[in-house]
């Protein structure tokens, strides 16, 4: 859904997906139209995140409105996720090339048992005023699928400036309040 809404309203230009990721990234994008990239992301050989990779394949690579899907918390497949400090430079390089970005919050609680302190990272983001991009969240409830089977929300945090640019957000944002 995510996937399909950024594609047809935004009109975008790449989505960045890390390596590895969750297997079905690739084909969710593909099926929405939209082409995609990896970055890397996790190092076999260092057992940790790879942020040197990761950044200067987004400061190479990515464009301004290219989407960047990042895993808030318990990185499927690897469980291994940024530091704070690292997270603060992924965010200064989205801010700078003005790029969008999509957290997929599929195993939030996993990652520390504490479902509202994996959710800190989104929060930050979507509560900044200075924030001019939108930025959406996917959370799959993977941590419910036992009680509610195919458990899914989709959030977008828009700031005024993104509806007027963008009139189909403005609509669906109008719809939904309804």
């Amino acid at each position: 859904m995510a996937a399909l809404f950024l594609a047809k309203h935004l009109r975008l230009q790449r989505v960045f997906i890390p390596s590895p990721t969750w297997a079905n990234h690739k084909s969710i994008w593909t099926v929405a139209g939209a082409p995609h990239e990896e970055y890397p992301y996790y190092s076999s050989k260092t057992q940790a995140v790879e942020i040197e990779g990761m950044l200067a394949t987004l400061e190479e690579k990515a464009k301004p409105n290219d989407v960047v899907i990042l895993q808030a918390c318990a990185h499927n497949p690897t469980g291994v996720d940024l530091f704070k400090c690292q997270w603060e430079e992924v965010a200064r390089v989205i801010k700078r090339k003005n790029l969008f970005i999509v957290f997929d919050s599929a195993y939030q609680g996993f990652a520390t048992g504490d479902v509202d302190g994996d959710a800190w990272l989104s929060d930050i983001w979507s509560n900044n005023p200075n924030s001019t991009r939108i930025q959406s969240r996917v959370t799959l409830a993977s941590a419910l699928r036992s009680l509610f089977p195919r458990t899914s929300a989709y959030m977008v945090s828009v700031s005024e400036l993104y509806t007027r640019l963008y009139p189909g957000i403005y609509r669906l944002k109008a719809r939904n309040a309804s």
